[in-house]
């Protein structure tokens, strides 16, 4: 749908990438707005995406999410 491809960000994920420091956010799902993205992109801004994403892995990664909601789940259930 062409109305969907423009001007819109899933606000989450841009939020997610901006505050984490481990990427791009494209301002539309446009093919202009992609590529120059894309094209804008230098070695150093992608290098320094992935330092970031190596330094937050831990703390990013669905372990650590998982680990708190099974401890709500157990708290909710009374068990902890």
């Amino acid at each position: 749908d062409a109305d969907f491809a423009r001007g819109y960000e899933h606000p989450e994920m841009g939020r997610f990438v901006r505050e984490h420091r481990v990427g791009a956010v494209s301002p539309s799902f446009g093919v202009d707005d992609f590529t120059a993205t894309i094209a804008a992109l230098t070695p150093e801004a992608v290098a320094a995406a992935k330092q970031s994403a190596h330094e937050q892995a831990r703390e990013l990664s669905s372990d650590t999410d998982v680990a708190q909601s099974h401890a709500l789940v157990a708290r909710l259930l009374g068990g902890a």
